[in-house]
């Protein structure tokens, strides 16, 4: 046999091995019937602690059970509620990951999305009446802007999607966090050391070393926490892998 010939076959022979579990990885996640559950699901903000992210059922309505037995394949009538804890506690870490591997894995590009308002049932009943939810647990000022119509139009920028594949996506006693409100983009409670490092940023610190932002800084930080709600969602709703 020729040398090229012989070559040509090695090299072959290690990209179809090398190759083919990437390609599978990359293709399997498409067609996994839980990860299209979970991105049929929705973002709702928490504010507690920094503020975070959890998923719940969309819309909220009389039967979210539902959405919650088709993930871990138990009848939708109820008939085997019985398994129902030991079932979601078991699969419950292996859905983080495959959020996490999502949120890592799959590409949107940064533009501007359309999608429909979670809070629009609540803004109907009334429940929602200032167009806005608080940011987190430390100041009632600080808000998220809610439109209160049907659907929500929002801006993705890359400082939205840099922060997005720092997430601390986790499971908290049954709940799926997509963020997670103590550590939401890494391990500082001190949140804007973590989305400078995420965005390239400096962190200016004063004489004794500890980080010192900027009014402004301080505000612009904020702003983008808030956001997150509506990248996670145009996310979920948009992103391909």
């Amino acid at each position: 046999m020729k040398i090229w010939i012989r070559n040509t076959l090695i090299v072959v022979v290690i990209l179809v091995c090398v190759g083919t579990p990437v390609l599978m990885h990359n293709l399997q996640p498409t067609s996994d019937p839980q990860l299209k559950i979970l991105r049929e699901m929705t973002p709702f903000w928490i504010r507690v602690e920094s503020g975070g992210i959890v998923l719940l059922t969309e819309p909220p309505n009389e039967r979210p059970m539902v959405t919650y037995r088709a993930l871990i394949a138990l009848p939708a009538d109820g008939s085997d509620d019985s398994h129902f804890e030991q079932k979601w506690n078991a699969a419950l870490p292996g859905l983080i990951d495959k959020l996490d591997h999502f949120f890592q894995d799959a590409h949107l590009e940064p533009g501007t999305y359309t999608f429909a308002n979670p809070y629009y049932p609540f803004i109907k009943r009334g429940e929602l009446k200032d167009g806005s939810i608080p940011l987190n647990s430390d100041n009632d000022d600080l808000v998220i802007p809610i439109p209160l119509t049907e659907n929500v139009t929002f801006t993705v920028t890359q400082d939205h999607l840099k922060l997005l594949r720092h997430m601390n996506t986790r499971e908290y006693q049954t709940d799926i966090e997509i963020m997670d409100p103590k550590r939401p983009y890494g391990d500082m409670t001190y949140f804007f050391i973590d989305m400078a490092a995420a965005l390239g940023r400096p962190i200016m610190r004063d004489r004794t070393g500890q980080p010192d932002f900027s009014p402004q800084d301080i505000k612009d930080y904020q702003r983008l926490h808030g956001e997150m709600l509506w990248a996670v969602t145009a996310f979920l709703r948009y992103a391909k892998l």
